[in-house]
C-alpha cells in the first residue's frame, strides 16, 4: 500500500498564517492600469519566518484581496523517487528513509530596494533568505530574490542579483540609509545568470519580462570544509538513494482556495503528487495567478565571487524537478529538486521561475 510521505520532519518548521490580513504587509504594486500585481514583505522582522515571508496577489487598491504567501519550511536531501510516494509497505518505507533535514539556523535577511533602469523600465525587488546547518562544516545558504515589473516597459535582462550570508560573516547588514532594508543579508549584491548557459560557458539570451509580470529565482550557496564527507548517501542519516538537494516552501492561500488550483492545466490531484510540474495557477474574482516553471537551472562557482557586477561563472545547466503536494484548505507545499550529485562545496544554484497576471475580465 502506497504511504504519502509529506516530509514531515521538515513540515513541523513550517509558520503559519493565522489571522493574518493585508494590512499585516508593505506592499507595492504594478502601475499598468486595473489589472495589477501588489508584491509585498511582513511589516515585521522579528522571527526567521516573518524575514523569509514574501507575497504576491493582483490587486486594483494599493493591497490585494486575496494574495499567496510564500515561505521558507526548510532544505533537506532525499530520494526524489520515493520520498513522497513510498511503495512498500514494509517498516523502512519511512520520511527518515528517504530524506535528511538540515534545519534553519540563521536569523533570517530581507533585502528591498526599487530600481530605474535604462528605457524608462522601473522594477521592485526583494531577496529573502536563511542559513541552513553549519556553514564552516556542511551547510549552505537559500535565498528567494524575486522582482515585480513596476513600470510601464518590458525589462530584458540575463542576469538576476543575490546577498547572502558565509561561513564567515552572517550579522545582518542595515542599508535602510540607502532606501533599503534594516535586516539584509551580510554580503552581495553578486550577478548570477538566469539564462541557459552557452556552449563557451557564457550566459544565454536574455528573457524579458513585461510591465505586471513577477518573477523570482531560487538561489543555494553550498558551503563547508567537511561537505563531501558528511553529505554521502547511506551516510550521516542520509538516505541511501540519494538523489536531490530539496528547497521547500510553504505556500499560504489567503482570499483564495487552495482547492481551485490547478496543476499542469488540470485539477490537483493527490495521486500525481510525483508528477513533474511545469506550471500551476489558481483563480480569484480580482484576477489569478499563474506560475510558469522552466525546466533548467544553472551551476557554477562562487569561489572568487565578486560584488562589482561581475558575473558568477556557469559551468552547467542542470533540470530541475518541481512537486505540488500536501494541499489543505489554506495551503499547500512546493518542493524545488536540485540534482545532488552536482553540489559541493563552493558551488551555487539559480532557479528562475515567472509568475503573471490572469487578469479577470473588463466589466460590463
Amino acid at each position: 500500500m502506497k504511504t504519502l510521505l509529506a516530509l514531515g520532519l521538515l513540515a513541523a518548521l513550517a509558520c503559519a498564517a493565522e489571522g493574518q490580513t493585508a494590512a499585516d504587509w508593505t506592499w507595492v504594486k504594478s502601475s499598468v492600469g486595473n489589472a495589477s500585481l501588489c508584491a509585498g514583505a511582513r511589516k515585521t522582522c522579528d522571527s526567521a519566518a516573518t524575514c523569509t515571508a514574501v507575497a504576491i496577489g493582483p490587486c486594483g487598491g494599493d493591497a490585494p484581496e486575496a494574495y499567496l504567501q510564500t515561505s521558507f519550511v526548510g532544505m533537506g536531501y532525499v530520494d526524489a523517487a520515493n520520498y513522497l510516494d513510498c511503495s512498500s509497505s514494509s517498516a523502512a518505507c519511512t520520511v527518515a528513509a528517504h530524506a535528511k533535514q538540515i534545519d534553519p539556523t540563521g536569523a533570517g535577511y530581507r533585502d528591498a530596494a526599487v530600481v530605474d533602469v535604462s528605457g524608462g523600465g522601473r522594477y521592485a525587488y526583494g531577496m529573502a533568505g536563511n542559513v541552513f546547518g553549519d556553514m564552516a562544516t556542511a551547510g549552505g545558504y537559500l535565498g528567494i530574490a524575486h522582482y515585480l515589473n513596476i513600470g510601464d516597459s518590458d525589462i530584458s535582462t540575463n542576469t538576476n542579483d543575490v546577498y547572502v550570508a558565509t561561513a564567515n560573516t552572517t550579522a545582518r547588514a542595515d542599508r535602510s540609509g540607502g532606501g533599503g532594508s534594516a535586516w539584509g543579508a551580510p554580503v552581495g549584491p553578486y550577478r548570477v545568470c538566469i539564462s541557459d548557459v552557452q556552449s563557451d560557458g557564457s550566459c544565454g539570451a536574455a528573457r524579458t519580462f513585461k510591465p505586471n509580470e513577477y518573477k523570482f529565482s531560487v538561489f543555494g550557496h553550498i558551503s563547508g570544509a567537511n561537505y563531501s564527507t558528511t553529505v554521502a548517501a547511506g551516510q550521516n542519516g542520509f538516505p541511501a538513494g540519494m538523489s536531490h538537494l530539496g528547497v521547500r516552501v510553504k505556500v499560504e492561500a489567503v482570499g483564495f482556495k487552495p482547492s481551485d488550483l490547478n496543476v499542469n492545466g488540470r485539477a490537483y490531484d493527490t495521486t500525481k503528487v510525483t508528477d513533474d510540474v511545469t506550471a500551476f495557477s489558481i483563480r480569484h474574482a480580482r484576477g489569478g495567478l499563474n506560475f510558469s516553471f522552466p525546466t533548467k537551472y544553472n551551476l557554477g562557482s562562487a569561489e572568487g565571487a565578486r560584488t562589482d557586477g561581475t558575473l558568477l561563472p556557469v559551468s552547467e545547466t542542470k533540470t530541475v524537478k518541481i512537486r505540488i503536494h500536501s494541499v489543505d484548505a489554506t495551503s499547500m507545499l512546493v518542493d524545488y529538486l536540485f540534482e545532488s550529485s552536482s553540489l559541493a562545496a563552493g558551488k551555487y544554484l539559480m532557479y528562475d521561475p515567472t509568475v503573471a497576471l490572469d487578469a479577470p475580465p473588463p466589466p460590463p
